[in-house]
């Protein structure tokens, strides 16, 4: 009897995380290369109404970006719409350059943790086969100074997403 409840339990589990992941509000989204990539997400800032989009760029060029459009939080994510292009994987080099050219991987999480902002904020994640740093509140009032390499990057990464194909 036992037995088959944890048989049924691991079933159920594996069907939910599945059903989860699929609808994309359980797991996160795999990224188009999971060793190496950037993702910028552009937050709207306190309100009810707002866009998210969160952009990711590998390093073979791949960039998919997924829009979700907020209303009614008691109802969630009112549209959302996903499109995936490519840039020469040159150009993707590029941007891989910059961030090791920068401090990125040395900005303190306490650079923005205080940072208390309403207004709009971006969170850069990024992702090389050796580390791995996510920063957030980019474009708030907190340590402007020690954020000018994140800033950059935000900068390069909408540079990128703009070029045409």
């Amino acid at each position: 009897m036992v037995a088959r409840l944890i048989v049924v339990t691991v079933i159920l589990v594996f069907v939910m995380g599945s059903f989860q992941s699929s609808n994309g509000q359980a797991r996160p989204k795999a990224t188009p290369s999971e060793d190496t990539y950037v993702r910028m997400t552009d937050l709207p800032g306190f309100g009810a109404n707002g866009t998210v989009v969160v952009t990711t760029v590998n390093n073979r060029g791949v960039i998919t970006i997924e829009t979700k459009k907020y209303g009614d939080t008691q109802r969630g994510a009112l549209n959302a719409a996903t499109v995936t292009r490519t840039v020469p994987a040159a150009r993707a080099k590029e941007l891989f350059q910059l961030i090791d050219s920068t401090k990125f991987f040395a900005i303190r999480e306490e650079a923005t943790e205080a940072c208390s902002t309403d207004g709009p904020t971006v969170s850069l994640e990024v992702k090389t086969s050796s580390r791995h740093k996510t920063v957030r509140g980019i474009g708030g009032d907190c340590a402007p100074a020690e954020l000018a390499d994140a800033k950059k990057i935000v900068q390069a990464v909408r540079q990128l997403v703009s070029t045409p194909q």
